[in-house]
C-alpha cells in the first residue's frame, strides 16, 4: 500500500474471531499508517456503532490541535457522541430542536440527517491539515451490520477523500452478492479477499436471573439520564430480552425509535420501530396508548422516507384501535396529509373529508379549551395546504393568517412558538408562489425573527432577494444558512448562482464545486458551473461538466446542444455534429438547432446538407411566428 492512496478492501467470509483476526494481522502489517479496527454491529453497540468509536479516538487530538473544530462541528459531534452534550453546548438550536414533545409539530426532512455525514467528513478534512502527514487505514468489522447513516458515512468518505488523504478502508462482510456488488461500486480500486473462516459458536444465553440483576442495576443508575439511556440502549434491550421482561424490552425499543425519529434518522429508527410494531401487536394488543405513540413515530419515519403506503397502513391501524376523539383527531389529520400531500395522485376531496372529521373530533374531545384552540389551528393549517395545492392561494393565506391571529390572542407568548412560526412560513411560501415578493419577504422575515436558527429560512429568503436582484442581501442570507447548518448542496448551488449573476465566475465555480463535492449528481450545479467555465474561457472543463450532466440526464437536448458548440470551438467538428444530431433527435422542432448544424456541416464541406438544414430552420422559424 502506498502512502498516498484511496482504495477499498473487502473481506468476505463467515463472521467471527477468525475473520477478525485475519483483518487484524493484515492491519498490523501497515506499519507506516495510522490504523483502526472498528466494530460496526449496531445490535450490540447502537446505531452509531463504529463511527462513534472512530470519532471518539480523534477527540483528544482535535481538542489539543484544533479545538475550534469542536465548536464548528458541535451539532454533528453531539449526535454521534451524546456524552459530549455534557461539555459541549450546541450552538444555534432551532425551535424544532428545543420545542417540548407536545409542541414539536414539525419533523426534519430525511436529507437533513445526511448533512451530519457531510459535516463530519468536512471536519476530518480540516483536522488532517493539523495531523501528521500519515496514511489512514480504517477496517470496519461486520460492516453489513452497520447503521444506515454509518454506512453512508463510509461510502461518502471513500468518495470525498482526496488522493492526498492517503485513505484505505476495509469492510468485513458475510457472503452476499448483492451487498458486495454495491460496495464494489463505491471505489475505483477494490481488492477482494475471500476467506474460509469458521463462524463463531453461538454464545450461551445469559441466565435470566443474572440478566435481571444487571438490568435492574443499569436502570437504577441511568433511568433519569437520557444520555446514559441512549449510550446503553443496545445493552438494555439485550438484558431485558434475556431477563424475559418483554414490556421493558419494548419500552427500550420505543426509546430507540423515539431518539432516531426525533432527529430525522428515519432508516435507523425503523431498525427499532418495525420489530417493535410486530411485538407489541402480538404480545400487547390492548396497550392502546403505547401502540399509538409508537405508530405516530413510525408514521413520521415512513413519511420522512417518502413511503406513503406503509404510513397510511399505520394510520388506518391507529384509527381502528380507538374510538376516543382525543386520540382520533391527530390521526384523521395524518390520513388527510397522505391523501392531500404525499399520495400520487393526490386526492384533495379525501384529504378535506378527513380534516373535517378531525375538526369534529377536536370539538368532541375532552381536552382543555386552549388545546382545542391549538389543535383546530393545526388542522386548518392542513386545509390551507390543500387550498394552496388547489391553486386557491388567497384562501390559503387567509386561513393561515386567521389561525395565527387566534393563537396570538388565545395563547401565552411562549406557547406553540414553533407552530406559529410555521404558519408565518407557510404564508411566505404562498406569497412566494404568487411572485408577490414584498409580502413574501415580509413573512419570511417575521418567521426568522421567531425562529432565527432555522437554516432553511435564510436560504429561501435569499432566493427572493436573488429574484429581485438584491445580490448583497441574497449572499448575506445564503452565508447565514451555511453558518447555521451542516453542509447541504442546495444552499451552495444557490450561492454560486448569486455569484454567477454578478459575473463573479471564479467565485461561482468555487461555490458550485462545493455543492458538487457534497452531491456529485447535482445536475443544476454541473450545468451552471459549465457556463461559468465557458465564461472563463475554460472550454475543456465546461465540456467535462456537460458530459457529467448528460450521464445523469441523457435526454436534455439543451445541454447536448451547448456541448456541441464547445466542441465546434475546439475544432472537433465530428463530435460537434454528433451532438447536434442527437439534439435534433430529441427536439426536432427547434430552428436554432438546424441552423447550428448547418454551420457544422459547412465546416465539414457538406454543403448540400447544410443548405437543407438552413431551409428547415427557416420553415420552423416561420411556423413558430404563425403559431405565436
Amino acid at each position: 500500500m502506498t502512502s498516498k492512496s484511496k482504495q477499498l478492501i473487502v473481506w468476505v467470509g463467515n463472521a467471527g474471531a477468525q475473520r477478525t483476526a485475519a483483518a487484524q494481522t493484515w492491519l498490523n502489517q501497515q506499519s507506516a499508517a495510522r490504523t483502526w479496527l472498528l466494530s460496526m454491529n449496531r445490535s450490540k453497540l447502537g446505531h452509531w456503532a463504529g463511527l462513534n468509536s472512530f470519532v471518539s479516538s480523534l477527540l483528544p487530538e482535535i481538542k489539543a490541535q484544533a479545538p475550534e473544530l469542536l465548536v464548528k462541528y458541535d451539532y454533528e459531534l453531539a449526535l454521534v457522541l451524546p456524552q459530549l452534550q455534557r461539555e459541549l453546548a450546541v450552538r444555534n438550536p432551532s425551535l424544532t430542536d428545543i420545542s417540548n414533545p407536545q409542541e414539536r409539530t414539525r419533523n426534519y426532512a430525511a436529507d437533513r440527517a445526511f448533512r451530519i455525514v457531510q459535516g463530519l467528513i468536512d471536519m476530518l478534512h480540516e483536522f488532517r491539515q493539523h495531523a501528521p502527514d500519515q496514511a489512514w487505514v480504517i477496517v470496519c468489522d461486520q460492516f453489513d451490520q452497520a447503521g444506515s447513516l454509518v454506512t453512508m458515512f463510509f461510502k461518502e468518505l471513500l468518495r470525498r477523500a482526496d488522493q492526498r488523504f492517503g485513505l484505505t478502508i476495509g469492510f468485513l462482510i458475510e457472503p452476499n452478492a448483492e451487498l458486495l456488488a454495491e460496495y464494489q461500486s463505491w471505489a475505483e480500486h477494490v481488492e477482494l479477499i475471500n476467506g474460509d473462516w469458521q463462524a463463531d459458536q453461538p454464545v450461551a444465553e445469559l441466565d435470566p436471573a443474572e440478566a435481571k440483576q444487571r438490568l435492574d442495576e443499569l436502570e437504577r443508575d441511568h433511568t433519569f439520564d437520557p444520555i446514559e439511556i441512549e449510550l446503553h440502549l443496545p445493552q438494555l434491550i439485550q438484558l431485558a430480552t434475556a431477563a424475559n421482561e418483554p414490556r421493558k424490552r419494548l419500552g427500550f425499543m420505543h426509546e430507540g425509535l423515539s431518539i432516531c425519529s426525533t432527529r430525522g434518522l428515519y432508516a435507523d429508527a425503523l431498525y427499532y420501530g418495525e420489530p417493535l410494531q410486530v411485538a407489541m401487536e402480538r404480545d400487547f394488543p390492548k396497550s392502546v396508548d403505547f401502540r399509538l405513540s409508537a405508530y405516530l413515530k413510525l408514521y413520521n419515519c415512513y413519511i420522512g422516507l417518502k413511503q406513503a403506503e406503509p404510513a397510511l397502513a399505520i394510520a388506518e391501524t391507529a384509527v381502528s384501535i380507538t374510538d376516543n376523539p382525543a386520540r382520533l383527531f391527530s390521526w384523521y389529520y395524518l390520513i388527510a396529509m397522505i391523501h392531500g400531500r404525499f399520495a400520487v395522485p393526490r386526492d384533495y376531496d379525501q384529504a378535506e373529508h378527513y380534516l373535517n372529521l378531525g375538526i369534529e373530533a377536536i370539538q368532541q374531545a375532552d381536552i382543555p379549551a386552549q388545546e382545542k384552540l391549538f389543535q383546530s389551528s393545526f388542522n386548518r393549517n392542513g386545509l390551507a395546504l390543500i387550498r394552496h395545492f388547489q391553486k386557491r392561494p388567497l384562501e390559503a393565506i387567509e386561513i393561515c393568517q386567521e389561525c395565527y391571529k387566534q393563537l396570538e390572542t388565545g395563547l401565552d407568548t411562549e406557547e406553540h412558538k414553533l407552530h406559529r412560526s410555521v404558519l408565518l412560513y407557510n404564508i411566505a411560501q404562498v406569497y412566494d408562489s404568487l411572485k408577490d415578493y414584498p409580502n413574501a419577504l415580509h413573512y419570511y422575515t417575521l418567521t426568522i425573527e421567531m425562529d432565527p436558527n432555522y437554516a432553511e429560512y435564510y436560504n429561501e429568503r435569499a432566493n427572493i432577494y436573488l429574484q429581485i436582484g438584491d445580490y448583497a442581501a441574497a449572499e448575506r442570507d445564503y452565508r447565514q444558512s451555511i453558518e447555521l447548518s451542516p453542509p447541504y448542496t442546495e444552499v451552495w448551488t444557490n450561492l454560486a448562482q448569486c455569484y454567477q449573476l454578478q459575473d463573479e465566475f471564479e467565485q461561482a465555480v468555487g461555490a458550485f464545486s462545493r455543492a458538487l463535492d457534497i452531491d456529485p449528481k447535482n445536475v443544476v450545479a454541473l450545468n451552471h458551473r459549465a457556463e461559468c467555465y465557458e465564461a472563463l474561457g475554460q472550454t475543456q472543463a465546461a465540456i467535462e461538466d456537460y458530459s457529467a450532466s448528460l450521464k445523469l440526464k441523457p435526454n436534455d437536448s439543451g445541454i447536448v446542444a451547448n456541448r456541441a458548440i464547445l466542441y465546434y470551438e475546439l475544432g472537433d467538428l465530428a463530435a460537434s455534429l454528433a451532438d447536434l444530431n442527437t439534439a435534433i433527435e430529441l427536439q426536432p422542432d427547434l430552428a436554432e438547432l438546424y441552423e447550428n448544424r448547418a454551420v457544422a456541416l459547412e465546416a465539414l464541406e457538406r454543403y448540400p446538407e447544410a443548405e437543407h438544414d438552413r431551409q428547415q430552420a427557416i420553415l420552423l422559424a416561420n411556423a413558430h411566428e404563425v403559431n405565436a
